[in-house]
This record gives structure tokens, C-alpha cells and sequence, in this order.
């Protein structure tokens, strides 16, 4: 009997267009795996698209990461959307997920580090635009959503934070570099491959 090779989506923004090719590379044959072409931005975009990118996927799995677009700062350094209505979103996403996607097992990545000076030096941004005292507080949140709805976080703030940051991240202080992407595109596949792995029962299904 042939193994069901599983479907995996990524949803997410930049920082999952960095990472996704070595989502796919590390992966190989082992899962089918896609991301939209498009930048999925902040969890106002992603409730916006959601029902567009999955009206022809059946997804086994979905790794979604969201948060740097929600906590962009303002030339008054607000940011565009309150934690509150930042979990407000992730629920809503996540009910419809759940509704739309039965059956599939959904990862919460948390948002990544940010290098705060970097920010306001660089050609990018000439300013401030995200800070690491924000990243933390809606992490808080998402990880809360996360264990009310028993959804598995994968904690890629920390993972990065183990190496130095410096070199994991390009000079606007955001986006990741190539040693980042590597890093975080084979850590991402290695959980991937150990859920599939545990999750594949004795019939082949992802379950």
C-alpha cells in the first residue's frame, strides 16, 4: 500500500517567503507543500484571502506565521492593530481553519526577533518601525489563543534568538538573511517531517 504523501501549506509574510524554499527543499518528496505567490501580510489580509487560497486545497497540515505586519508603527509608533484585535484575528482565522479544514493539524509560529537600531539606520526605513517589546506581548497572545484552542506553537522567536541575531537577520534589522532563511527553513521542515512522521498511522493517512 503507497504512504498518502501529505499536503502542507505555509501562510505568512516575508519572513515565510524567506524561509519557504528551504521549507520545500529540506522536504523534498516526502510532502507536497505551497505557499501563496503573495506576501499574506498582516491577520487582516490573511482573514481577507483565506477563503481564495484554500477553495482548492485539501491541507493535511498548516504552518502560518503572523504578527510583524500587525505591530508596523506608525510616525506616532502605534501600532496599526491592537493586541486585542491582533488575537481577535488569529481566532477568527483559526475558526475558520477549523471549520473549512477538518481534519488538518495547524502550527502558530511566533513572530521573530527584531534589531531595533538596525531599523533606523537602514535604507529600508530610516526610522523605527518594529519593536521587540510589541513582538513579545502579541507572541503572548498568540501562544494564549494557541492553548485555548489546543493549537501547536512553534516558538522560531527563540530559535533564532539562540544564535546571534545580528547574523541572522539583513540590515533593515527585519528580514532574514540567508543564514536565517537556512536556519529557520530547516527547522520548520524537521518539525514538519516529525509530525507527519507521528501522525502517519498504520493505514497511511495523515491524521
Amino acid at each position: 500500500m503507497s504512504t498518502k504523501i501529505p499536503n502542507i501549506v505555509l501562510l505568512g509574510d516575508s519572513i515565510r517567503m524567506d524561509y519557504q524554499e528551504i521549507v520545500i527543499e529540506s522536504l523534498g518528496r516526502q510532502a507536497n507543500v505551497w505557499a501563496p505567490e503573495e506576501n499574506c501580510e498582516d491577520s487582516a489580509f490573511i482573514i481577507k484571502n483565506i477563503k481564495k487560497w484554500f477553495s482548492d486545497r485539501r491541507p493535511d497540515l498548516i504552518y502560518m506565521n503572523c504578527g510583524l505586519h500587525d505591530i508596523v508603527l506608525d510616525e506616532k509608533l502605534q501600532c496599526r492593530r491592537s493586541v486585542q484585535d491582533y488575537g481577535k484575528n488569529l481566532e477568527t482565522i483559526l475558526s475558520w481553519l477549523m471549520e473549512n479544514c477538518k481534519g488538518a493539524k495547524v502550527i502558530f509560529a511566533l513572530t521573530t526577533p527584531v534589531i531595533e537600531e538596525r531599523q533606523k539606520i537602514s535604507q529600508t526605513y530610516k526610522r523605527l518601525v518594529r519593536r521587540n517589546s510589541d513582538v513579545d506581548q502579541y507572541n503572548e497572545e498568540m501562544v494564549r489563543i494557541a492553548e485555548n484552542q489546543n493549537v501547536l506553537v512553534d516558538d522560531i522567536h527563540r530559535v533564532l534568538k539562540n544564535e546571534t541575531l545580528g547574523n541572522m537577520l539583513i540590515e533593515d534589522g527585519i528580514h532574514l538573511s540567508s543564514c536565517g532563511a537556512r536556519l529557520l527553513g530547516k527547522h520548520i521542515a524537521d518539525k514538519i517531517e516529525k509530525l507527519m512522521t507521528c501522525q502517519l498511522n498504520h493505514t497511511g493517512t495523515f491524521v
